[in-house]
């Protein structure tokens, strides 16, 4: 596995892009909040979260959440973030086995952010539902 685009200190960021996914659907779960724990000790090579990580997911803030600006601060500025911020989110969105119609808009707008084109989500949307009925078999 290659080594995680994301710095220990940019987790916190993207743990909110991810809660912010998870909540596109109008709800989070508990799948999806160990999701986003997993996913991010994962990603870092941690078997736990610092505590600014855990503080930025317990002290989420939907309604004052900027995906834009936060993406930004982050710097998706090379293929390799971007498609790691993408695979993360994937993992994130699929986790329910579900993908609505809320998180397909909450991903068309992440799409724009990065300038991902049209077809390139297509396909990474596909690849998703894959994912998701994988899940389920």
């Amino acid at each position: 596995m290659p080594a995680i685009a994301f710095k220990l200190e940019e987790l916190p960021l993207v743990a909110g892009i991810l809660l912010d996914a998870a909540l596109a659907d109008g709800e989070v779960d508990g799948t999806e909040v160990d999701a986003i724990r997993s996913v991010l000790c994962e990603a870092a090579g941690l078997s736990r979260l610092p505590q600014g990580v855990l503080e930025a997911l317990r002290g989420f803030d939907p309604d004052g959440f900027d995906l834009e600006g936060t993406c930004e601060e982050l710097g998706l500025d090379t293929r390799h973030r971007k498609r790691e911020l993408l695979a993360l989110v994937g993992s994130v969105v699929a986790a329910d086995g579900v993908i609505d119609a809320g998180e397909d808009v909450w991903l068309s707008r992440l799409a724009r952010i990065m300038g991902r084109s049209e077809q390139q989500m297509d396909r990474f949307h596909e690849e998703l539902l894959e994912a998701v009925a994988e899940m389920h078999h």
